[in-house]
């Protein structure tokens, strides 16, 4: 599904002439396209798109109010879609340039890294997603990181829209030679993208096989699989927790990850969950990572936190946790409150309290010389939080959600997805533990180590390694962004300022029409 937000470059080109001429369709790539149809063809576009792509949000509704849940959706639909018609814009003023089609991808990918910042901002529905389930292209994103997977994509679609528009929209002046040379050029890079991938998974499969800075962990997730109304009634906790130490029966992981909230309770440590992993922690020297909210009275504040139980722990010395730092807008917190709540509907997105963020300084947690990179909930969706935390040093990434949140929606796939391209990305295995699923032991490949159902009870077990050096892309993650930024801009300026000399309007009469 995430490959149909680049449908709009395939769809604008491919229109019949007679329709793109019409005043009601005067859409973008026509001749008689004006600045604004080019922007809001691409905002209709990406509006459209953005509502499909973001429909879990309204399952938020029997735990809001309907009217919140869809000002919520429609909200952040519309406000994603404003960059699809940034993109409009911006190739609006270089689309009589020669090379206008070497732009799309540049721009595009500009459009998406925007459209990922600020207190808003929504990576849902970027393009490198498509190869979540690829396992050799996909092993670019060690290099390029998802954006450059849509790079990749991007490209893609613009080749397969020249053929088509090349062989069979009108274009019969042209020679066939210009068709040939295009479709060798999308074959030529599905080759080398697939050789490269190749490449890289083979020679890091090395460091497992043969690296001697490589170590072995065993590890464990417990999927719970308990629906939002039973863990809000508080009458089930008792029976949520006692599910948990069943599933914990003769486990010998050395590290167990449960998920997010696994109440949605503050605990103390006379809880039964609590005490039975204080004893499992000192009788078996094991760790448990747990999901649940943590009051802290010294700051009169609450936090999503994960908290380790581990070896030596005790009643009185303090629990050590990772605080959420990324929350989610009008889930947990709400940005800009004293305007934003003057919305109808809103402020009922919160009706179960507000949550404090957590400090980005904060130490990693660590077991038997481990680092953890923790990520609660949609933290993972963006590249930032886990990226930092393996250069501070994690060996090993842990992502904790709690889904039931959105029911049977498309949102925990989805979440998996993003999950798969961390670990890539950062070359490290990845713990994805969700509440109703489906989790997974996700391998530095991307591939899957053990995964669960969706919507059952389980636990999964395997082996990890850590000790792998940092990938190309959590190095100079931060230069290539630049690179993407600085090319967008530069194009974008010349594009605006010498136009009249270098995209000046090539003529093709064929059939009695003009073609640029």
């Amino acid at each position: 599904m995430v490959f149909l937000s680049g449908i709009p470059i395939l769809a604008c080109f491919l229109l019949p002439p007679q329709l793109k001429n019409r005043r009601l369709l005067t859409f973008p790539f026509s001749e008689q396209g004006t600045l604004k149809s080019w922007g809001l063809g691409f905002f209709l576009w990406g509006l459209f798109f953005q509502l499909g792509f973001n429909a879990w949000l309204l399952e938020l509704a029997p735990w809001a109010s309907f009217m919140g849940a869809l000002c919520l959706w429609v909200s952040l639909s519309i406000y994603s879609g404003l960059f699809y018609g940034l993109f409009g814009l911006s190739i609006y003023y270089v689309r009589h340039s020669p090379i206008f089609w070497l732009y799309l991808p540049f721009f595009w990918i500009f459009c998406e890294l925007l459209r990922s910042l600020g207190p808003f901002g929504n990576p849902g529905g970027v393009l490198g997603y498509t190869f979540a389930s690829q396992s050799v292209i996909l092993q670019l994103a060690s290099i390029i990181g998802v954006y450059g997977l849509s790079f990749v994509v991007m490209i893609g679609i613009v080749l397969i829209t020249r053929i088509v528009q090349l062989r069979f929209v009108g274009h019969h002046g042209l020679r066939s030679s210009s068709v040939r040379l295009v479709g060798l050029s999308a074959i030529a890079i599905v080759l080398i993208a697939s050789l490269m991938g190749y490449v890289l998974k083979i020679s890091f499969q090395k460091h497992i096989d043969y690296g001697d800075t490589v170590k072995e962990i065993s590890v464990a997730i417990l999927q719970g699989n308990h629906d939002q109304h039973t863990k809000l009634a508080s009458r089930n906790w008792i029976g949520i927790q006692k599910e948990y130490i069943q599933l914990l029966q003769n486990s010998d992981a050395n590290l167990t990850v449960l998920p997010e909230t696994v109440v949605p309770s503050a605990f103390s440590k006379s809880q039964l969950l609590s005490t039975y992993l204080l004893q499992e922690a000192a009788r078996k020297n094991q760790y448990f990572l747990v999901g649940y909210p943590v009051r802290d009275r010294t700051q009169n504040a609450v936090y999503n936190a994960m908290v380790l139980y581990e070896p030596l722990s005790d009643f009185d010395r303090p629990l050590r946790r990772y605080d959420k730092q990324l929350l989610m807008p009008f889930g947990e917190y709400i940005p800009f409150r004293s305007f934003l709540t003057q919305i109808p509907g809103v402020e009922s997105l919160l009706r179960f309290g507000e949550f404090s963020f957590g400090e980005e300084t904060a130490n990693l947690l660590a077991f038997e010389g481990v680092q953890l990179g923790s990520s609660i909930c949609l933290e993972s969706v963006y590249t930032t939080p886990l990226l930092n935390q393996v250069r501070r040093g994690a060996d090993v990434l842990v992502v904790a959600a709690n889904n039931a949140w959105f029911g049977e929606s498309s949102a925990s796939m989805k979440h998996l997805q993003f999950s798969v391209l961390r670990a890539v990305e950062n070359r490290r295995y990845l713990l994805h533990a969700s509440n109703t699923g489906p989790s997974a032991i996700i391998s530095p490949t991307g591939a899957f180590v053990a995964r669960s159902s969706f919507l059952t009870r389980d636990r999964l077990q395997g082996r990890i390694y850590h000790g792998y050096s940092d990938s190309f892309y959590t190095k100079w993650r931060v230069v290539l962004m630049c690179v993407w930024a600085g090319l967008f801009l530069g194009l974008l300026f010349v594009g605006f300022k010498k136009r009249s000399f270098f995209f000046r309007k090539r003529r093709l009469t064929t059939e009695g029409r003009t073609v640029f």
